[in-house]
Order: structure tokens, then sequence, then C-alpha cells
């Protein structure tokens, strides 16, 4: 009897071992289709929150950020504070924060007629599908449609600016 039960303790592990293998092999597979899928620019299944009507620009800026994060909070000062070097550039702000917090962020940072900014709301949560991450702030450099850097975490503002020259 005892035998028995140490043979179906070691049969649950041994199940237990390869379901959490292939679980870590999915999980890997899926984050490299990610990375592969973002090297062009994906389209954006996010609805506007507000929409600038600014030429077509070799580099875009993937924006992810949160009106609540301080870091975010600094990062949006140093974008407006050097609006000049973003203009021939379009910068996609992404959040998955409620309108009203959108709305208050906007204006407390004057970010209306921005003609580079765009600001959109992530209401289905699929930001973390498309990009792979849901880091606040994170920053994905586009130039003509293709990836070339990306950034998670507050980051110099040089450090874009560099990226878009």
């Amino acid at each position: 009897m005892k035998k028995k039960s140490i043979r179906f303790v070691r049969g649950i592990i041994a199940i237990s071992f390869l379901l959490l293998s292939v679980l870590i092999y999915l999980k890997i597979l899926q984050k490299n289709t990610i990375q592969k899928e973002i090297q062009i620019l994906p389209k954006l299944p996010f609805s506007y929150f507000q929409y600038s009507s600014s030429k077509t620009t070799a580099h875009k800026i993937i924006y992810f950020f949160s009106p609540f994060c301080d870091h975010c909070k600094y990062m949006t000062s140093e974008i407006i504070n050097n609006k000049k070097a973003f203009s021939n550039s379009t910068i996609y702000m992404i959040t998955n924060d409620d309108k009203e917090s959108v709305i208050d962020f906007a204006e407390t940072y004057r970010l209306k007629g921005m003609p580079f900014l765009n600001i959109m709301i992530d209401t289905s949560f699929d930001f973390q599908k498309t990009f792979g991450s849901s880091v606040i702030p994170s920053f994905y450099i586009y130039k003509n449609d293709t990836l070339t850097n990306k950034y998670s975490g507050e980051i110099l503002i040089k450090t874009i600016l560099d990226n878009i020259k």
C-alpha cells in the first residue's frame, strides 16, 4: 500500500512538472511572437480621447502611461517642455485609466491642441496583448513604422530625443 502511495505522489509530481513546463514554453512562445509582431508598428486598437491632425511623421512614439503615475507626470512635463523637439514626431499616449482621470490629466498638463500628441484610452486592456508589457511608463519608438527602441520605466527625455533625431 505504501509503494502505491509513493508511486501516486511521484506520478502527480511528474504530471505537475510536465504541465508547468508546457505553460512556461507557451508563455515564452507568446512573448517571442509579440516581440516579432511589434517590430512593425501594429494597428492601435484603442479609442481616441484626443486626436491631433498632425502631418505624417517618420517618428512615432507609443507612450503607455497612467494619470496617477508620478513618473508619467514627470515624463509628460518633459515632453511638453521640449515640444519643439517633438514637432516632427507623433506621440500616442495610451492609458487604461478612466476618461475623467484622462480629462484632468490633459487639462493639468495643457495637452489639448498639441499638434503632435494623440491620447488614447485602452478600455479593453489590449495594450499588454498588443505590446507584451504593461509597465508604466513605457515607450516604443518607431521610425518609418519600424521599432528602433523600447524603454520601460522613467527615462531621461534626452534618451527619447536622441532616438528621433
